[in-house]
């Protein structure tokens, strides 16, 4: 089993345990009482600056494979409902190959 089969399947286990289903949706407004107060709600957490969905992340290290599988990487997640991605957080050595050197060009291709 190669590595995106495995993370697919591990993926829909866990979305699967969380939600009741194969894949995760935005949470449909409708389903929580009336329409006034979903539309009460929706506009405070607007006013807060948070999201009218749930927020499903993974973390992904697009220095540790090639470029060409990025695209690949990056549909799968959205097919499994990840909407939210944590990238960069160890990859200094990556960002500044050289002392005073920087490099955020594959990171913004990323």
């Amino acid at each position: 089993m190669d590595r995106r089969k495995f993370n697919q399947l591990a993926g829909l286990a866990g979305l699967s345990i969380f939600t009741g289903q194969s894949k995760l949706f935005a949470a449909q407004s409708g389903d929580r009482g009336s329409d006034q107060d979903s539309d009460q709600g929706a506009h405070a957490r607007q006013k807060r600056g948070t999201p009218n969905r749930y927020l499903v992340g993974a973390a992904y290290y697009p220095e540790w494979w090639p470029e060409p599988e990025w695209e690949v990487d990056f549909r799968q997640m959205h097919e499994l409902g990840i909407n939210a991605v944590r990238m960069g957080e160890f990859a200094w050595a990556k960002f500044e190959p050289s002392q005073g050197r920087f490099d955020f060009g594959w990171m913004d291709r990323a």
